[in-house]
């Protein structure tokens, strides 16, 4: 497997989390949501069930695995970045047009 093909991989998982991730979060801020804030818990004790500290504790996670996905992304894209501008770099440098330093 090439680098080129590692690399098209990576991205595509880094994808399909990106997407998961979306999905369970907009469901729970959708019951969230949905809660009415008038709403007694003593009339009726099952309002307010998404709130309880089991499904909290899952958000928590969520937000997380949010977290954990965006380090990676941003480490995917701080490559692929580097890798460009070392390519360019190098084109420009064999036609004599390199960057110039900053202090000269």
């Amino acid at each position: 497997m090439s680098n080129e093909e590692e690399e098209e991989a990576t991205v595509e998982k880094i994808e399909d989390a990106g997407h998961l991730e979306a999905d369970v979060g907009a469901r729970f801020d959708q019951q969230l949501s949905g809660i009415d804030p008038r709403l007694q818990i003593h009339m009726d004790p099952l309002s307010h069930r998404d709130l309880r500290p089991e499904m909290m504790f899952i958000r928590e996670e969520l937000r997380q695995a949010k977290g954990q996905t965006l380090a990676v992304r941003r480490t995917a894209l701080k490559k692929l970045l580097l890798k460009d501008f070392m390519q360019e770099d190098c084109e420009l440098r064999n036609i004599g047009l390199a960057y110039a330093p900053p202090d000269p």
